[in-house]
């Protein structure tokens, strides 16, 4: 919309003024709605709830790809940790170091069963 257009032409055979004057922050507020809704994509969003087929797959793939992220970054997390423990116990903490050696022999155990 340009900034010229506003006033709306009412036909000459409906009651009321020729023109109506619309106030220029209404036709302001209007512009910046219809902005934040393409932004939002919600013409994409009603399409998506008018069909449901659509809505599950994409709520299904959206759930597979979230556990596989969960699963691969717990995963590297933990190996993250079991590195980390390895490189203190290297370190021979006097505090640590007996709690760490029985951590290590129990991961030990459960790795090789």
């Amino acid at each position: 919309m340009s900034e010229d257009n506003s006033t709306i032409h009412v036909p000459a055979d409906q009651e009321g003024p020729a023109e109506l004057q619309i106030e220029q922050e209404t036709l302001d507020a209007l512009k910046r709605l219809a902005d934040y809704l393409e932004r939002m994509n919600y013409a994409d969003y009603v399409m998506l709830t008018q069909k449901p087929r659509k809505l599950l797959v994409s709520g299904f793939l959206y759930g597979v790809a979230r556990g596989l992220g969960y699963a691969v970054g717990f995963t590297i997390i933990g190996a993250l940790l079991i590195w980390l423990i390895n490189q203190l116990n290297v370190l021979n903490l006097p505090v640590i170091g007996d709690f760490i050696a029985e951590l290590l022999v129990y991961i030990q155990d459960v790795q090789s069963m």
